[in-house]
Protein backbone atom coordinates (compact mmCIF):
# COMPACT_ATOMS: atom_id res chain seq x y z
CA UNK A 1 0.00 0.00 0.00
CA UNK A 2 1.42 3.48 -0.59
CA UNK A 3 0.32 6.48 1.73
CA UNK A 4 0.13 9.16 -0.52
CA UNK A 5 -1.14 12.15 1.33
CA UNK A 6 -0.63 12.15 5.35
CA UNK A 7 -3.12 12.10 7.85
CA UNK A 8 -1.05 15.06 10.36
CA UNK A 9 -0.22 18.17 8.55
CA UNK A 10 0.65 21.79 9.26
CA UNK A 11 -2.59 23.60 9.22
CA UNK A 12 -3.96 25.04 6.05
CA UNK A 13 -3.44 28.99 5.54
CA UNK A 14 -5.92 29.90 2.88
CA UNK A 15 -9.15 28.09 1.04
CA UNK A 16 -7.00 26.78 -1.89
CA UNK A 17 -5.11 24.86 0.86
CA UNK A 18 -7.84 24.20 2.88
CA UNK A 19 -9.47 22.38 -0.70
CA UNK A 20 -6.16 20.48 -1.04
CA UNK A 21 -6.02 19.37 2.35
CA UNK A 22 -10.13 18.16 1.90
CA UNK A 23 -8.17 15.98 -0.55
CA UNK A 24 -5.35 14.76 1.15
CA UNK A 25 -7.39 14.00 4.16
CA UNK A 26 -10.22 11.81 2.19
CA UNK A 27 -7.37 9.68 1.31
CA UNK A 28 -5.39 9.56 4.26
CA UNK A 29 -8.95 7.88 6.03
CA UNK A 30 -9.11 5.18 3.39
CA UNK A 31 -5.89 4.07 3.99
CA UNK A 32 -6.67 3.97 7.56
CA UNK A 33 -9.62 1.70 6.67
CA UNK A 34 -7.86 -0.36 4.40
CA UNK A 35 -5.29 -0.91 7.19
CA UNK A 36 -8.31 -2.30 9.41
CA UNK A 37 -10.01 -4.29 6.71
CA UNK A 38 -6.74 -5.86 6.27
CA UNK A 39 -6.35 -7.29 9.89
CA UNK A 40 -10.15 -7.82 10.33
CA UNK A 41 -9.50 -10.11 7.33
CA UNK A 42 -6.24 -11.94 8.99
CA UNK A 43 -8.28 -12.74 11.46
CA UNK A 44 -10.79 -14.48 9.87
CA UNK A 45 -8.19 -16.24 7.72
CA UNK A 46 -6.45 -17.38 10.68
CA UNK A 47 -10.07 -18.41 12.87
CA UNK A 48 -10.62 -20.74 9.49
CA UNK A 49 -7.49 -21.89 8.88
CA UNK A 50 -7.31 -23.15 12.72
CA UNK A 51 -11.05 -25.02 12.46
CA UNK A 52 -10.17 -26.08 8.86
CA UNK A 53 -8.88 -30.29 10.12
CA UNK A 54 -12.45 -30.19 11.79
CA UNK A 55 -14.13 -30.03 8.81
CA UNK A 56 -16.13 -32.68 8.00
CA UNK A 57 -14.76 -34.57 4.67
CA UNK A 58 -18.37 -34.11 3.02
CA UNK A 59 -18.10 -30.44 2.78
CA UNK A 60 -14.45 -30.40 1.02
CA UNK A 61 -15.46 -30.41 -2.33
CA UNK A 62 -17.84 -27.57 -1.95
CA UNK A 63 -17.04 -24.65 -4.17
CA UNK A 64 -17.16 -22.44 -1.16
CA UNK A 65 -14.99 -24.32 0.68
CA UNK A 66 -12.23 -24.85 -2.33
CA UNK A 67 -12.72 -20.99 -2.25
CA UNK A 68 -11.84 -20.56 1.22
CA UNK A 69 -9.59 -23.01 1.43
CA UNK A 70 -7.63 -24.41 -1.93
CA UNK A 71 -8.14 -21.69 -4.26
CA UNK A 72 -6.44 -18.53 -1.76
CA UNK A 73 -3.69 -18.28 0.50
CA UNK A 74 -3.22 -16.19 3.34
CA UNK A 75 -1.35 -12.66 3.04
CA UNK A 76 0.39 -12.49 6.05
CA UNK A 77 2.70 -9.05 5.60
CA UNK A 78 1.47 -5.37 4.55
CA UNK A 79 3.98 -2.62 3.29
CA UNK A 80 2.59 0.51 3.72
CA UNK A 81 5.14 3.06 1.79
CA UNK A 82 4.77 6.46 3.24
CA UNK A 83 5.31 9.22 0.40
CA UNK A 84 7.06 12.42 1.10
CA UNK A 85 6.78 14.51 -1.78
CA UNK A 86 7.56 18.12 -1.85
CA UNK A 87 4.69 20.59 -1.20
CA UNK A 88 4.53 21.79 -4.98
CA UNK A 89 3.92 18.54 -5.69
CA UNK A 90 1.41 17.45 -2.25
CA UNK A 91 -1.59 18.84 -3.95
CA UNK A 92 -4.53 15.84 -4.01
CA UNK A 93 -6.72 17.25 -7.25
CA UNK A 94 -2.98 16.85 -9.93
CA UNK A 95 -3.27 14.86 -11.82
CA UNK A 96 -1.12 16.65 -14.30
CA UNK A 97 1.76 14.51 -16.15
CA UNK A 98 4.33 16.29 -14.86
CA UNK A 99 3.35 15.71 -11.06
CA UNK A 100 2.34 12.24 -12.16
CA UNK A 101 5.43 11.52 -13.57
CA UNK A 102 7.38 13.02 -10.60
CA UNK A 103 5.29 11.17 -7.62
CA UNK A 104 6.13 7.86 -9.30
CA UNK A 105 10.24 8.80 -9.71
CA UNK A 106 10.02 9.77 -5.99
CA UNK A 107 7.66 7.14 -5.08
CA UNK A 108 9.88 4.38 -6.43
CA UNK A 109 13.11 6.06 -4.47
CA UNK A 110 11.47 6.53 -1.17
CA UNK A 111 9.69 2.54 -1.91
CA UNK A 112 13.49 1.37 -1.86
CA UNK A 113 14.36 2.98 0.82
CA UNK A 114 12.34 2.23 3.05
CA UNK A 115 12.87 -1.35 2.15
CA UNK A 116 9.66 -2.59 0.29
CA UNK A 117 11.21 -5.75 -0.39
CA UNK A 118 11.55 -6.60 3.34
CA UNK A 119 7.96 -8.19 4.80
CA UNK A 120 6.26 -6.78 7.41
CA UNK A 121 4.25 -8.89 9.32
CA UNK A 122 1.11 -8.29 10.20
CA UNK A 123 1.40 -8.81 13.96
CA UNK A 124 3.64 -6.45 13.74
CA UNK A 125 1.38 -3.40 12.36
CA UNK A 126 0.42 -0.74 14.48
CA UNK A 127 -3.46 -0.44 14.78
CA UNK A 128 -4.26 3.23 14.02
Amino acid sequence: MVELFPAQAPLPTDMTEVVNRRGQLIFASKLKIERKLFRTIDGIITFLQKIQPHIPEQFRDDPTYQELFVKHKKIDALTVIVADFPKDQANAGDFSRETIRSRIELGYEQAKRQQIGRPHPVERLAVS
